[in-house]
């Protein structure tokens, strides 16, 4: 039986993360689910990083993942408009397609990006896990020692 105290980036991923993420691929008209994995994935970075998310510091650590730093962006905003009941940024939901088919169809949940643009929650999530999957992956290469 695992330990109750996660004790690094590689026990939070699979552990916590992956099994929220599988709750709301499940289930990805419910919001609660959403919110969770997003909080979870995005909090992750705290513990493969050592430091909390800034967009000028990513750059640095992931130099060849700069078309995530958006994606991060968005996943701090939901998270920090969740825990402190502030959300600054546009949500939607819609009528939409399950986690199993392609992303050429509609899904129920939508963030409103900067520039008016949405993006699903199924692809925010799907593009932060293949991250964090990289990561475990490499070692965490990033984590604090």
């Amino acid at each position: 039986m695992p330990d109750f105290i996660i004790g690094s980036p590689q026990h939070f991923f699979s552990d916590v993360v992956i099994p929220q993420y599988q709750r709301f691929v499940q289930s990805n008209s419910d919001v609660g689910a959403a919110v969770c994995a997003i909080v979870m994935t995005y909090h992750l970075y705290e513990w493969a990083t050592g430091q909390k998310f800034r967009p000028d510091s990513f750059p640095t650590l992931y130099p060849n993942d700069l078309n995530l730093l958006e994606r991060f962006d968005l996943a701090r905003r939901v998270s920090n408009g969740v825990k402190h009941a502030n959300p600054k940024i546009e949500t939607v939901t819609q009528t939409g397609f399950s986690s199993g088919f392609s992303f050429g169809f509609a899904r129920p949940l939508n963030i409103v990006q900067d520039d008016g643009s949405k993006v699903s929650v199924d692809e925010l999530l799907r593009d932060l896990i293949e991250f964090w999957e990289r990561q475990d992956q490499a070692g965490w290469p990033n984590a604090p020692t």
